[in-house]
Parts: C-alpha cells; structure tokens; sequence
C-alpha cells in the first residue's frame, strides 16, 4: 500500500513498481523510476479539487491536450465502467512525442466531491498489465491513507 501525505489518498501497487511524485503533486507509479524521473509505460495519478465532475474534468482535459498534441487523436471516446465499487469515466488518446507513439489512457473517478485522474502511458500500444495496474489503483484508491 502507498500512502501519499500531500495528496492524503492511500491505494495498493504491485510488487515490482516503484513510486515517485512532482513537485506539483502527481504520483508516478512504474516499475522504471529513476532519479529523473518515471519511464514508459508507467501511471499518473493527480486530483483535481477544482473539478467536482467526471466527465466535465475529461472534457476540459481532451481540450488540454488537444492544444498540447498537434496529432492528438481520440481512440475510444468518452465511456464509463464499474472499477471496483465505484463509477469511472475513461478516455484514451494517441499522440506523438519525441518520434514515438504514445498511447494515453485518462481515467476519472469522484471520491467526497473531488474528480482524482488516474492514466497510463504506453508506448506503440495499449496493454494489458498496465490497464491491470490502474485499475487496481482505482479499486483501492482512498482518501486519508486508510
């Protein structure tokens, strides 16, 4: 279990993965972490107390990232699931950066009235294990550390 003082959320990580966060706040969650930071594939997690809905906060994000990608495409448009006990809101991207594809999967869930951003980064495709892994942090994902 990883417990994250600033963010005050707790939630479980496989064996295996290491984690890191920014000086903004985010958490990085992936088995390659060096001192410069996280490698591909790994999964972010942030929240936004700003936001107090899902799909406004993936709304608001697409147009983010559509500024951010000049290639930016919508690979599965915005859809919602059942993780856990909870309702998730998902969105997947593709873009370009540094000559490689990259594969961006944004997941949102609202825990007290605030939207938390789960997403995985993939390079050339969309796996599994990765896929695994954040949707074991959303299932356990809880504020307080507890």
């Amino acid at each position: 279990v990883y417990t994250d003082a600033y963010l005050g959320v707790s939630f479980e990580i496989p064996n295996g993965y290491k984690v890191t966060t920014d000086k903004d706040g985010y958490i990085y969650v992936g088995q390659n972490i060096d001192n410069q930071g996280p490698l591909i594939p790994y999964i972010i997690v942030g929240r936004y107390d700003n936001f107090n809905n899902e799909t406004t906060f993936l709304n608001s994000f697409t147009e983010y990232m559509k500024k951010e990608c000049s290639d930016l495409k919508i690979v599965i448009d915005l859809l919602s699931g059942v993780v856990g006990n909870r309702t998730v809101y998902g969105i997947a991207y593709s873009y370009s950066s540094n000559n490689h594809l990259i594969i961006d999967n944004r997941y949102a869930v609202l825990i007290n009235g605030k939207v938390y951003m789960v997403g995985s980064k993939e390079e050339n495709t969309n796996t599994s294990e990765i896929n695994s892994v954040a949707e074991h942090i959303l299932s356990t994902l809880t504020e307080g550390g507890k």
